[in-house]
Parts: structure tokens; C-alpha cells; sequence
């Protein structure tokens, strides 16, 4: 399953203010989060004073990884269950001594 986003000249990475190295900026992050550029397009907006204006528009896609985040977790979660029901490992047995506890004293 695919997640997609949509990037335009009014986002928040922007300040209100669009320039080329924000855009940069922003590609990047997003990209490091999985993101890929797969559109770009101008769409005219109608601008304050009654006529348009061009605003550009970025189409991004990543997988969805949320199926792929439960699967791990179903798969951990079974691991435990099982580990549960496992016979319990055998006690560790203590040293006997062989002197009543005493420590052993050795002469050279």
C-alpha cells in the first residue's frame, strides 16, 4: 500500500516565503523519511486582487509501512508466547564442598 503527499508553495517548510534552496531543503527531509518524488505540476490559483497565479505543486509517494510494523510485532508477539510455554531452564546446581564450607587453605 502506498501513502502519498502533496507539496506546494504554501507549505509549512516555506515560511511564506517560496524560494528554490527551501524547496531543496524540504525534498531532503522528506526524503529521508522515505519519501520519493513522482509529480510536478503548476496549478493556477486565484490570486487577491482577482486574477491567477501559478503555484507549483509536488507529488510524493512512500510504501505504507504500517503492515510491514505489525507483521514484526505479530512475529515478536509469538516469539514471546512460545518462549512462555518452553520448559523452564534446569536450576544451576551450587558447588558442594568438600570441607564443611571451610576455604581451602593451600602450602607450597
Amino acid at each position: 500500500m502506498k501513502q502519498y503527499k502533496v507539496l506546494s508553495q504554501k507549505d509549512k517548510w516555506y515560511s511564506g516565503k517560496f524560494d528554490p534552496e527551501s524547496l531543496e531543503k524540504a525534498l531532503n527531509s522528506y526524503a529521508q523519511q522515505g519519501w520519493q518524488v513522482v509529480g510536478c505540476a503548476t496549478a493556477s490559483m486565484p490570486g487577491i486582487m482577482g486574477g491567477s497565479r501559478d503555484e507549483m505543486v509536488i507529488i510524493m509517494e512512500r510504501d505504507d509501512n504500517r503492515q510491514a510494523l505489525e507483521a514484526e510485532r505479530q512475529r515478536r508477539l509469538s516469539e514471546a508466547v512460545e518462549k512462555s510455554f518452553a520448559a523452564p531452564p534446569a536450576p544451576a546446581r551450587k558447588p558442594t564442598s568438600t570441607n564443611g564450607g571451610e576455604p581451602e587453605v593451600y602450602t607450597l
